[in-house]
């Protein structure tokens, strides 16, 4: 019923006067009050028992429908509403029990009963009703009451016209955080503090006092137990002669209920803006006639239209669906289901292009009727980036398809996952045959170790570009050089895959190989014609001496002493070239030791003076405390010597050599750009000249054999040669810094060594000695035999003589004598000579040896000679250097198994 009505009280029960006696009896009797409220001007006019039901006089109440309300229970308030919005509706009459505030604060109980009447077109008039009290004042149901305003979980609270609080139930001082004492006879200011909140409180209560209306407000508290927010219903107290005499409150904390609201409300807004912002159009029709009701402003933009073109017409009207088969089926499944199975099909823009769509949706209920919300997902870009991507892996698998360049994918089990034609081609293998097979199938095994390595590091670091060169075999079981460069793409998720690029190089590799023969051919020529010049002047000198010789002596004349020394001269330069070509070649017998190379340069010191000469200065920088190094001191003099030779070249006009040593370590980082500085602990000797300097075209040759910038007859170009070679065998390398017009450093690096130091220098020749002892010769070649035989019987020495293995061992066994050492060639026809000593050994196991060989170190080694404790003389050799080595050898003393 009608909450504003006209608060004159001019109307009073005028309608009730004419049964007034008949009433007034009955309200007596039944302590009740009648009333009329007209539907029509929302007027209530009021009989009977309203001041002793109520406590309010009969001009205190207002004959509104509202300032009833005011007076009720909070909770009693909707259930009366709906009982009259219901019997207003359906013209019956009701019946209701609820609670009302007395005017001095406590609870009644009272039953309405009342009847709606109607009009002869069926239209509600009136309500007249009826309310009987089911408690009184003063009755022991007060203490009842008193009960339950105690036990109501809201607080409810009664204040002065001061704003005093007189009473306040246990909810109320719960919710301010106070006790009785606290709160009773004290204003809000002095209970809250003189806060805004508080001043607030206070003006309401005024408002209301000097208004005597009631109100429900929100009023904000700040509790010891936080701040809060209370939904409070105030109304003033009245005494028996009307007069505002106080203020009654009941409150709800609504603190809870309002964060739940500004959350929905920042829900649905969040909500809304995503409705609008998001990219998936979204589309909300009714199902029954499917006009559309609502979309986003993706939806529109997908198909062109403005809000108004859309809202209120269908998809059909709007000719939205290219195929209408699609448009029927989605109003089928969504009628029978309630649910769209994703549909991909093409819309119709306003522009007359049409897109493919992917189209969901499902029904809901929205204000009582039942619509669809669809969404429409835009993939027209998507199906044209299919379309490109197909045609570019169309192209893609054309090229590589035609691509001489084999490609191989390999998954992250190390199996084929893909295997181009191009390999096919070169291999011969299928690729039905070989995916899934493991990559390593058809790989050289001396390759397999490398290429799982390399590998290996290739899937530990995805940023490594691998680069691998191995032998795969062929269908038909030739093995082809593949060289080729890996990639790791096994996290990109559109490979996921080791990605190998490769093509057959074996035709390559045989014409490089070929050409790497004919490169050493003409190296080996121009090796040849070197050695050849320089023998030819060794033999002719020999041969020319020799001759003379012999013509002196038919002649009867004694030796000419000028045609001996060039003949001795001539050998030994002859055995020093032969021994710089075993430098050169790495091929040179050593006996490397722990070294000092400082004890190596101070030894060499004055020797290097005098090849020097006066007008070149010598200046000596060893490092105290030097590392040692594992080389053969005769190398480390020849170094010195060859390379002091060269300073002096280049300084025709005086100047300064320096000698350097100092500890070196090059770390990897700086050992890669150079393949000549590999990575390290070194000690460095640096020899550095004040010289005219060379330019790169000659140092880019500077260690090849026979190249010279000597004028003729002026050097052999194989000092430097042999320098590299020395160095190179001992596992050492060289660098040269220089440029035209400044003076060379050569820096000469050898591996640190951890052994213990000799301090010894290069042996020097010692005087040969004399002996009588026996000695077996075994020698193939005669005119070296009779020397040796010759050399060792005019020492003194008996002396056995066999030119091969087997005559060896007879004339052991026939010789009844002791025999002391065996001086034999290491190659021979037959039986070796480390075959003839281990069977000698077996019959005279305290025979002493001594193996001569002309053959390279790595020959040697290969026959078990250079074994520890053996004793090797190389070719050439003098007699002096011979019966020097047997004396030595027969000097040395025997293990004491061997002794006794």
């Amino acid at each position: 019923m009608p909450d504003d009505a006209s608060t004159s009280r001019s109307r009073s029960d005028a309608r009730l006067d004419s049964a007034a006696k008949r009433e007034e009896l009955l309200t007596r009797l039944l302590k009740a009050g009648l009333y009329e409220v007209d539907l029509a001007t929302g007027e209530v006019a009021r009989a009977g028992a309203f001041e002793a039901l109520t406590g309010f006089g009969h001009a205190e109440l207002e004959p509104t429908q509202s300032a009833w309300f005011s007076h009720l229970h909070e909770g009693d308030r909707a259930p009366l509403a709906e009982a009259l919005r219901v019997a207003t509706e359906r013209g019956e009459s009701f019946e209701l029990e609820y609670r009302l505030l007395h005017r001095d604060g406590h609870l009644v109980r009272l039953l309405d009963r009342g009847v709606v009447e109607r009009d002869g077109a069926g239209r509600p008039t009136r309500i007249v009703g009826c309310i009987l009290g089911l408690s009184s004042p003063g009755h022991p149901e007060e203490s009842i009451s008193r009960a339950l305003i105690d036990a109501i979980p809201d607080p409810v609270f009664l204040k002065d016209r001061d704003g005093r609080w007189l009473f306040a139930n246990p909810a109320a001082l719960t919710a301010i955080g106070s006790s009785a004492e606290q709160v009773l006879g004290k204003t809000d200011v002095e209970i809250f503090g003189d806060t805004p909140e508080s001043q607030a409180l206070t003006k309401t209560d005024r408002r209301i006092l000097e208004s005597g209306a009631g109100e429900v407000v929100e009023e904000e508290v700040q509790t010891p137990t936080g701040h809060r927010l209370f939904l409070a219903t105030k109304v003033a107290l009245r005494d028996s002669q009307g007069h505002v005499v106080g203020l009654l409150g009941n409150a709800r904390d609504i603190t809870e209920r309002k964060r739940i609201e500004d959350a929905l409300r920042e829900s649905e807004r969040r909500l809304a803006t995503i409705f609008q912002v998001v990219l998936t159009g979204i589309i909300i029709n009714r199902l029954s006639d499917g006009a559309i009701l609502d979309c986003n402003e993706a939806c529109l933009r997908q198909i062109g239209r403005s809000r108004e073109e859309v809202l209120g017409r269908t998809t059909a009207e709007l000719g939205l669906y290219v195929r209408p088969a699609d448009r029927q089926r989605v109003y089928d499944e969504l009628r029978a289901t309630g649910k769209l199975r994703p549909l991909e099909t093409l819309l119709r823009r306003s522009s007359g292009e049409v897109g493919h769509f992917l189209l969901t949706a499902g029904t809901v209920e929205i204000g009582g009727e039942r619509c669809v919300i669809g969404s429409w997902h835009d993939l027209t870009e998507l199906r044209q980036a299919d379309a490109a991507l197909r045609e570019s892996e169309a192209r893609f698998r054309a090229l590589i398809e035609k691509s001489t360049d084999m490609v191989f994918l390999i998954d992250a089990e190390g199996r084929h996952q893909f295997w181009s034609p191009s390999a096919t081609a070169t291999l011969g293998h299928n690729a039905e045959e070989m995916l899934g097979l493991p990559a390593f199938a058809h790989v050289h095994p001396n390759d397999l170790p490398r290429l799982v390595e390399a590998l290996s590091r290739v899937r530990a670091d995805p940023s490594m570009v691998l680069r691998l060169e191995i032998r795969v075999r062929h269908r038909d079981g030739s093995w082809r050089l593949l060289e080729g460069v890996g990639r790791n793409l096994l996290e990109d998720p559109n490979v996921r895959a080791l990605v190998i690029n490769a093509r057959d190089v074996t035709e390559q590799q045989r014409l490089e190989e070929q050409f790497r023969q004919a490169q050493k051919l003409e190296s080996v020529g121009r090796l040849a014609g070197g050695v050849a010049h320089d023998f030819n002047n060794l033999l002719t000198v020999i041969m020319g001496c020799a001759e003379s010789l012999r013509h002196d002596q038919q002649a009867g004349a004694m030796a000419n002493p000028e045609d001996i020394e060039p003949i001795l001269a001539a050998g030994e330069r002859a055995r020093d070239l032969t021994q710089q070509l075993l430098a050169f070649a790495r091929k040179q017998v050593i006996a490397p030791v722990p070294l000092d190379l400082n004890v190596a340069v101070r030894a060499s010191e004055k020797i290097l003076q005098r090849v020097l000469g006066e007008d070149v200065e010598l200046v000596v920088d060893l490092q105290a405390g030097l590392g040692t190094t594992l080389c053969d001191p005769s190398q480390v003099e020849q170094v010195l010597m060859n390379l002091a030779v060269n300073a002096r070249d280049a300084m025709p006009r005086g100047g300064t050599l320096t000698l350097q040593t100092r500890d070196g370590c090059v770390e990897g980082t700086l050992a890669a750009p150079c393949a000549d500085r590999r990575a390290g602990e070194w000690v460095r000797l640096s020899v550095r000249d004040t010289g005219t300097g060379m330019s790169p075209e000659v140092q880019a040759h500077l260690f090849e054999p026979f190249f010279t910038t000597k004028e003729q007859g002026k050097g052999t170009g194989l000092g430097l040669a042999t320098v590299h070679g020395i160095v190179a065998q001992s596992g050492g390398h060289i660098h040269v810094l220089s440029e035209p017009g400044q003076g060379p450093t050569f820096d000469v690096c050898f591996p640190r060594s951890r052994a213990a130091t000799s301090s010894a220098a290069p042996a020097r020749p010692t005087e040969p000695g004399l002996g009588s002892e026996t000695i077996l010769v075994v020698e193939d070649d005669a005119a070296l035999r009779s020397l040796t035989v010759r050399g060792l019987q005019r020492a003194g020495y008996h002396v056995l003589v066999a030119s091969n293995g087997r005559d060896a061992l007879e004339l052991a066994r026939q010789e009844p004598a002791r025999l002391d050492l065996v001086v034999t060639d290491v190659v021979m026809p037959g039986l070796s000579g480390r075959e003839i000593v281990d069977e000698l050994q077996r019959q005279r196991p305290a025979i002493r040896v001594l193996y001569v060989s002309g053959y390279s170190r790595d020959f040697i080694s290969q026959r078990g000679v250079l074994d520890s404790g053996t004793h090797f003389l190389p070719k050439p050799f003098t007699m002096n250097g011979l019966l020097a080595r047997v004396r030595e050898v027969l000097d040395a003393r025997l293990p004491d198994h061997l002794s006794r």
